[in-house]
């Protein structure tokens, strides 16, 4: 409680990125955040929450290009087997935008006919 009435008064709000459709790339996890007027009001870091066992990890910002906040985190082999439960991050409260997985990790699976897909390390409800 105490914590959401200082985040009020600092003109904050918390956000929750879309991690349920994301592309496939096994050499990082990547998060973005658009509509962001400037690099200032990039969120330093935002939190993950790994599944199963809710691991969480600090990710900081890495860099701001064209409106957009990219925070990235490596060395997938490190979460193998975990998938995003979800993620969030505080920003001012005027922002109106975006805040999605935009690429991760992904499982491999064969399905019929041998056709070979990547399906999203996200649970599903």
């Amino acid at each position: 409680m105490k914590t959401t009435i200082l985040v009020l008064l600092m003109g904050l709000m918390l956000i929750t990125a879309k991690v349920d459709v994301y592309d496939c790339d096994d050499s990082e996890w990547h998060w973005v955040i658009n509509q962001v007027q400037s690099e200032g009001l990039c969120p330093p870091s935002i939190e993950v929450e790994f599944g199963p066992a809710s691991y969480f990890v600090q990710v900081p910002l890495e860099r701001y290009t064209g409106g957009v906040c990219h925070y990235t985190l490596e060395d997938p082999a490190l979460w193998l087997g975990k998938w995003v439960e979800k993620t969030n991050a505080y920003i001012t409260t005027s922002w109106v935008g975006e805040f999605n997985l935009s690429h991760g990790r992904c499982l491999w699976t064969n399905v019929v006919d041998r056709w070979q897909v990547f399906i999203p390390m996200v649970r599903m409800p």
